[in-house]
C-alpha cells in the first residue's frame, strides 16, 4: 500500500475512481426522499446521462476541471508520465462510454412514463 501512495499513476487513476464515485452518490443521495415523484426522478437521471455525456468529451479533450481529485494529481502526472496519460484518459473514456451506456439501458431516453 505504501508503494501505491507514492506511485503517480496509481493516484490519478484513484482520484478518478473517487470524482467518479462521488458524482454516482451524488445522484444517489438525490434519488432519495419522501417528497421525490417518478418524474422528478426520471429528470435527474436524465440529467445524470447528459453529464456523463459532457465527462466523456472532458476528458477526450484532456479538460479535468469536472473532476477536481483526478485533476489535482494531473499536473504532477503530465510533466513524469506524458504517454501513460494518454492511456489513462482511454480507459476512462471507455469505463465513462460504459457507464453511459448501462444508464441508456436502464433508463432509456425520452421515454413516456405510464402510471
Amino acid at each position: 500500500m505504501k508503494e501505491q501512495l507514492t506511485d503517480k499513476l496509481w493516484l490519478f487513476k484513484f482520484g478518478y475512481w473517487v470524482d467518479i464515485f462521488t458524482k454516482i452518490n451524488e445522484v444517489d443521495l438525490s434519488l432519495q426522499g419522501k417528497q421525490l415523484t417518478l418524474f422528478v426522478g426520471n429528470d435527474q437521471m436524465q440529467a445524470f446521462k447528459q453529464k456523463s455525456e459532457f465527462w466523456k468529451t472532458c476528458i477526450y479533450h484532456s479538460e479535468l476541471d469536472s473532476f477536481p481529485i483526478m485533476e489535482d494529481f494531473s499536473n504532477e502526472m503530465v510533466k513524469i508520465h506524458r504517454c501513460n496519460i494518454f492511456i489513462l484518459h482511454n480507459e476512462m473514456f471507455q469505463h465513462l462510454e460504459d457507464l453511459h451506456n448501462s444508464l441508456n439501458q436502464y433508463v432509456p431516453n425520452n421515454q413516456r412514463m405510464m402510471l
